[in-house]
């Protein structure tokens, strides 16, 4: 007899040190994962062993509970590794079984409704409403509240995020922080170009987990223009708002370190900022268009 062995691999995940990163996994709403040894060590919250950054086999996959635990932990939570880069301390996560999109039917999006309570003269059927009402199913509940929130950059649609908050001491101002000190070096490595700081913390985006290119406002002015495979990861603690101490170094997201030190700066001036979404449909390629598109005609000065 098989015994099916899921439900004992569960329990031993989560009971691990590795438990915070099969939660992230499981929550995500993408298929693919792109992150950076640094991330995932915000994820979890801890280092990852030198031998993470060592040995690549530490990345290798496994299949039947056999292996290690931060291996157990991702398998279980239905993804594996790829293109794991040990200079730049980056990978991929990829799922082993996509998550199929389920597409409501007709009577769920629409219920049907005795005609008495139709507008007089109505004359579409819930037919041709139909793909319109499903996108607004689809829509985050703050874009569903705030249909006024609304511009066109550069011929394309947005829709408001939300402000940039950051957090502030009692008298009101922004808080430095440096997490560079927090990272035990051993490897004594260099500073990035943007990893001296300060930074601060914000978040933004929460629950936007979808794919488009997003606008950086400052009133009617786009300083940066970007685009992201999944907004709430660009844009949470793991991303922009948060910088990790190993990010600050060498091989880390110099990008995020950037782009948080000149919100930090601008912030502490006086400066307020919004978050603006153009959803994209479709792969990396089509996103990425769409940015370069917005790039060339507004000249953002926060990209390079």
């Amino acid at each position: 007899m098989v015994i099916d062995r899921k439900d004992e691999y569960l329990r031993m995940v989560m009971r691990g040190k590795y438990r915070r990163l099969y939660t992230h996994l499981n929550s995500l709403q993408v298929q693919e994962w792109r992150t950076s040894f640094g991330e995932i060590e915000a994820v979890v919250g801890f280092e990852l062993p030198l031998s993470a950054r060592l040995h690549r086999p530490w990345w290798g996959n496994q299949r039947g509970g056999n292996g290690h635990s931060h291996a157990l932990a991702w398998s279980v939570a239905g993804w594996e590794t790829a293109e794991v880069d040990m200079d730049t301390e980056t990978l991929l996560f990829r799922r082993t079984h996509p998550k199929p999109v389920r597409r409501p039917p007709l009577d769920e999006v629409w219920p049907v409704h005795p005609t008495a309570v139709w507008p007089k003269g109505l004359s579409l059927r819930r037919e041709d409403l139909y793909e319109d009402r499903v996108d607004d199913l689809h829509r985050h509940p703050l874009e569903a509240e705030s249909k006024d929130k609304y511009r066109t950059v550069a011929g394309h649609s947005f829709s408001l995020v939300g402000s940039i908050l950051p957090e502030r001491d009692e008298r009101g101002e922004v808080i430095g922080d440096l997490p560079q000190s927090k990272y035990r070096n051993e490897r004594n490595l260099p500073l990035n170009r943007y990893g001296e700081g300060p930074f601060c913390r914000f978040r933004t985006a929460l629950g936007w987990q979808r794919s488009g290119v997003y606008a950086l406002m400052a009133g009617e002015n786009p300083l940066y223009i970007g685009e992201c495979q999944n907004l709430e990861d660009r844009w949470g603690p793991r991303g922009y708002g948060g910088i990790s101490p190993r990010n600050c170094y060498k091989g880390g997201q110099e990008t995020n370190c950037r782009i948080n030190n000149l919100i930090y700066r601008e912030m502490r001036s006086g400066a307020e900022f919004e978050l603006w979404f153009h959803p994209v449909d479709g792969d990396e390629r089509v996103r990425r268009h769409v940015e370069s598109e917005l790039v060339f005609a507004i000249k953002p000065p926060w990209n390079k």
